[in-house]
């Protein structure tokens, strides 16, 4: 065996137990109702540190090379704190509910033996009844140091514990470093994530734990090895305490998995089914106790409120209306299948509709997107080519590379049609999967073939034109990553000097955040700010700025001006 294979492996393990024994002392705190959360995240260090020198000397690896995964683990943990503090979470929903939630939590709320409280009324259900596991990560982290955006690390924790994962499983399958760092490099690159590792958004989260379980399945498939199982068990309870639709995904994942198994590799179909049953069993009624068992106690339904019963109706019955049809959907895409909207969402320029003063979606050739409409990219939740402006061109070539594959790479048809047939299935499962931050894994439909070719391909000429392939994705989603963080560290800077003005004056301001208002209260009051909650019309009144908040264009902007002696 390969001496990288149980680097990276006992990498991704170790970071994976960190997350795990965070959430699952978090929950020890909840249960017995005291507030123990700032020794949460040191103690799950050594924790992890415990367990992983357990299974990777147990597995042979020296105990040298353990004391390195040791020292990369704890450098991407401190990294992942001190990203996390540069940047602001500037998303629309971090601001609105997430941070919110994390707050209410470091103040009294107990999700476990109190889950049903009141808040500020116009996030109280999704506070209330979302899954929470970075919410429980982001407690911690703010007891511990003092700030809320260290709850945001958690992003780039499982970002690093999914690359090695899938730079695992690249070699397992005997694929050279090279293509298999390429691999990962290409993987991980998803613009879902960079538009929302500064952010309690957690679509991108959710991608690297779905990433981390497909990377388990195939290594642990090809080569069965405990540690990996053991990966895929925390992969799978993290992913289905992220969103609602984790659990709906892993299902798919689990069930095409499955499949592949009983035709292929009968021998470890009952192995996989106990993973996976453990993984699910533990993942809903200890980790999720809160939400999937107390909504069901409290509400009837564990999806409560996307689902409901006749005496707690579900959120759309309730409002009479759809939220994401209403206010989040270009107006030429309302009413359409789900496969036109498909076609709107990624083969149209990048853009924003219906917000930014934008109605429509405005289709435009594969490979004819021009730069200036790259600014779109600043918003952490684009809607039209959200996977980068050429996503559309890649996903052409990917159909004739995936017929051109089952077509000649017989060996590996199960493995392709699998692959493909977990993610399409996942696309058609809600109408408004269209929308990407909803289902990012839609990125790896010209991730598969790629790896196939990677996997397969001697040295010579076919080489030029997979490098090229990958060149391309490359490029595709630098422009994304580079577009959004440049406008991330632009802001971040910028409301930084902004407090420090305020501050300087030592002034009190007239100030007006609408659906912001516990997440940005927590920032004045963590500077020494004084301010009113002062209705917009006053604000307005005279001179007034607006306070580094949202992408321009995007509703709730945070505005403020002095107020006068």
């Amino acid at each position: 065996m390969n001496s990288t294979q149980p680097f990276a492996r006992s990498c991704a393990f170790l970071l994976m137990c960190f997350l795990c024994i965070a959430h699952l002392l978090m929950t020890l705190s909840f249960l017995i109702d005291k507030k123990l959360f700032a020794p949460v995240l040191p103690l799950s260090l050594v924790a992890a540190a415990v367990v992983s020198y357990y299974y990777s000397i147990k597995n042979g690896m020296p105990r040298n090379d353990w004391y390195k995964v040791l020292g990369v683990s704890l450098l991407v943990i401190l990294f992942s704190v001190a990203f996390a503090f540069f940047f602001f979470d500037f998303s629309w929903d971090g601001q609105w509910y997430h941070q919110a939630a994390v707050y209410n939590m470091t103040e009294g709320w107990n999700p476990l033996l109190h889950p049903i409280s009141s808040f500020d009324k116009h996030n109280d259900l999704s506070i209330i009844h979302f899954p929470k596991v970075s919410w429980y990560f982001a407690a911690a982290a703010l007891s511990l140091f003092g700030d809320v955006e260290a709850g945001k690390s958690i992003n780039v924790v499982a970002f690093f514990a999914a690359a090695f994962m899938v730079y695992q499983a690249a070699r397992d399958f005997n694929m050279s470093k090279n293509r298999a760092l390429l691999l990962c490099l290409i993987t991980v690159l998803n613009p879902v994530i960079w538009c929302e590792i500064t952010t309690y958004l957690v679509d991108g989260l959710l991608y690297t734990f779905l990433l981390l379980y497909f990377a388990t399945l195939f290594s642990v498939i090809h080569r069965p090895d405990k540690t990996t199982l053991l990966i895929g068990i925390m992969a799978v309870v993290c992913l289905i305490n992220t969103k609602f639709t984790g659990l709906v995904f892993y299902c798919f994942f689990a069930f095409c998995g499955l499949i592949y198994l009983l035709f292929r590799k009968i021998s470890f179909v009952r192995r996989y089914i106990v993973m996976n049953a453990i993984a699910l069993l533990t993942g809903v009624f200890l980790f999720g106790f809160n939400p999937y068992v107390t909504n069901f106690l409290e509400r009837g339904h564990p999806f409560y409120p996307i689902m409901g019963t006749a005496k707690y109706p579900d959120v759309y019955t309730t409002t009479g209306r759809d939220d994401n049809e209403v206010y989040e959907t270009p107006a030429n895409m309302k009413g359409k299948s789900r496969v036109v909207r498909l076609f709107y969402a990624h083969f149209s320029r990048p853009g924003n509709a219906p917000y930014n003063k934008e109605k429509n979606a405005e289709l435009v050739w594969p490979f004819l997107a021009k730069p200036e409409h790259w600014k779109f990219y600043h918003i952490q939740d684009v809607r039209m080519a959200p996977l980068g402006p050429y996503f559309s061109g890649l996903f052409i070539i990917t159909l004739a590379l995936g017929i051109w594959l089952f077509k000649t790479r017989k060996e590996l048809r199960w493995m392709i049609a699998i692959s493909m047939t977990a993610i399409m299935l996942t696309l058609f499962f809600n109408i408004h999967f269209w929308w990407v931050r909803l289902v990012p894994q839609l990125w790896l439909i010209p991730v598969i073939p790629l790896a196939i070719l990677l996997l397969s391909a001697q040295k010579g000429k076919s080489l030029w034109w997979i490098g090229a392939f990958a060149g391309l994705m490359v490029v595709n989603a630098l422009v994304v990553l580079g577009s959004h963080m440049y406008w991330e560290t632009s802001s971040a800077l910028m409301l930084r000097r902004q407090f420090r003005e305020i501050k300087e004056k030592d002034q009190t301001i007239l100030i007006r955040y609408g659906k912001f208002k516990k997440s940005m209260e927590e920032k004045l009051n963590r500077r020494g700010i004084k301010y009113i909650d002062t209705p917009t019309p006053e604000v307005r009144a005279k001179v007034h700025y607006n306070l580094a908040s949202v992408v321009e264009g995007y509703p709730n902007m945070v505005m403020y001006r002095i107020k006068e002696e």
